[in-house]
């Protein structure tokens, strides 16, 4: 869970992969009751779809036991999308394995004795 409430209820719905795909490239703007307000940027207007759209809003209403209207706006998003957090957060995770690594004495000393060198494109967290 990335800790957005728009993300977090998208990674638990069951949507199909175009679905999914407009869902997470586009960010919740506004809640008003029922009225929920999307945006999606104008670079993935491709994505929006009524039926993207249909299935979205059907989805949300079962797991929510909500009734809830989507509605979309093609406009580059105030808020960060699903894609843009996750991969805000694969990017810190990647960092912080990259700074564990660096810190570790097996790793300093290989490198301080042999002239080992990190290669920093390889490294990948654990649980990814």
């Amino acid at each position: 869970m990335l800790g957005d409430e728009w993300s977090d209820l998208i990674a638990t719905l069951t949507l199909d992969p175009p679905v999914r795909n407009f869902a997470r490239n586009a960010a919740l703007e506004q809640q008003s009751g029922e009225q929920w307000q999307l945006a999606i940027s104008p670079r993935f207007e491709a994505l929006y779809k009524d039926e993207n759209l249909g299935a979205l809003q059907d989805a949300i209403r079962t797991q929510t036991g909500k009734p809830v209207t989507l509605k979309v706006a093609i406009q580059e998003p105030a808020k960060p999308t699903p894609d843009q957090l996750l991969a805000k957060h694969k990017q810190a995770r990647q960092q912080q394995a990259i700074e564990l690594l660096q810190q570790d004495d097996f790793v300093q000393m290989l490198q301080q004795h042999f002239g080992a060198t990190l290669d920093l494109g390889s490294v990948t967290p654990l649980d990814d």
